[in-house]
């Protein structure tokens, strides 16, 4: 009975805690909000998908924050060469290597079995006042027993543990987070994350999913993730942004009593259609498109199609409107080449110039994400 009430008054401490940010771009909206306090999150995944650069990134944000980081690894990585491999990124701080981030191998406890492991980490982070904690490598520390309930009595030991102490626990493992042989350990997690890693015709293509947060509301479906020296940069997936907006300004909408669809916190959208400034073809389309759609311009190299994109985009420029040109092609010397030709130079030109109301975005198509 003492175990159960204990269990049960772990969960209600992790959904009432507050939640932290992960200090990684756009986790916090994909999770809805950030990490619970106190929460276990099981970050899955193949290898070289990121879960450790990830799971790192977030320590030493917390670190940063003022709060004390234990990384503890199994048998994925040793520390010397973990360290090694952190320095890279932009988020590695040395100074805070010894202090408020410290570092340590579970290696030669591994053989003292599961539960005697439990109570080591849970004594580590007592000692450390840790108040966030990293286990790198999981999957090397389930091998340790072949019993399949022993990992998952791990797992539920040092969460509802460290969840009564306020710590927050990362764990990341190998393995595919929709897997049903992983299901039994997942249910001991309060949030899980799967990470995926595969190659599309030349390019590497790395997705997040959250796929639990207990008391939250993630952004469903998978987002895009990329790594770079500054560390994981997270892409939500557009259609979920627009879908989660929507709802936000439904609540606000009740909460304020403001009409259903309006907010006082959103400005109106332009009326009226989006001109091309050209007359004659405004006429065509009568009196311009209608905004909020999409509209496909179809036609062989050289018919003009790029310049008549670049004539509706300054169109919306001298109307006052911000406006994103995405270009795959021309990079943006290319198009003021092909601008100066005509009329359009120096008008591209100015709204290119910061607060010219002109963004220029140019993504070669091979690099683009699925």
């Amino acid at each position: 009975m003492h175990k159960t009430l204990l269990a049960m008054d772990s969960v209600i401490t992790a959904t009432n805690a507050p939640l932290d940010p992960t200090g990684v771009p756009n986790l916090d909206l994909v999770l809805g909000g950030g990490l619970r306090r106190g929460a276990l999150t099981i970050l899955a995944g193949p290898p070289g998908c990121g879960k450790t650069t990830l799971a790192s990134q977030m320590a030493f944000a917390a670190a940063r924050a003022g709060r004390r980081v234990l990384i503890l690894t199994a048998l994925s990585e040793p520390v010397a060469k973990l360290l090694v491999h952190l320095r890279g990124y932009e988020f590695f701080d040395e100074d805070l290597i010894g202090g408020p981030v410290r570092l340590l191998s579970l290696q030669h406890f591994l053989s003292d079995g599961l539960e005697a492991l439990a109570a080591e980490v849970v004594a580590l982070v007592r000692t450390e006042q840790a108040s966030l904690l990293v286990l790198d490598g999981f999957s090397g520390i389930r091998e340790v027993d072949t019993e399949p309930k022993s990992a998952r009595e791990f797992l539920f030991n040092i969460g509802s543990t460290l969840s009564l102490l306020g710590t927050t626990t990362l764990i990341t493992t190998e393995g595919d987070a929709r897997d049903p042989a992983f299901f039994s350990e997942a249910a001991t997690a309060d949030c899980i994350m799967g990470l995926y890693f595969s190659v599309q015709s030349e390019t590497q293509r790395r997705r997040i999913e959250v796929i639990k947060v207990r008391g939250g509301a993630p952004l469903p479906g998978l987002h895009g993730l990329a790594i770079g020296t500054a560390g994981v940069l997270i892409s939500p997936r557009l259609e979920a942004r627009v879908v989660e907006t929507a709802r936000a300004a439904q609540a606000s909408a009740k909460m304020t009593g403001a009409p259903l669809g309006r907010t006082r916190s959103v400005r109106d959208a332009p009326l009226g259609r989006a001109t091309f400034d050209l007359p004659a073809l405004d006429a065509l389309v009568s009196g311009g498109l209608t905004r909020a759609t999409t509209t496909m311009v179809i036609g062989s190299g050289g018919s003009g199609k790029t310049l008549l994109g670049l004539h509706f985009a300054l169109a919306g420029v001298r109307a006052g409107e911000q406006v994103v040109f995405m270009g795959f092609h021309e990079a943006q010397h290319q198009l003021q080449l092909k601008a100066d030709a005509f009329s359009l130079g120096p008008a591209l030109h100015t709204a290119l110039q910061p607060g010219g109301g002109l963004t220029l975005l140019h993504t070669p198509p091979v690099e683009m994400a699925a």
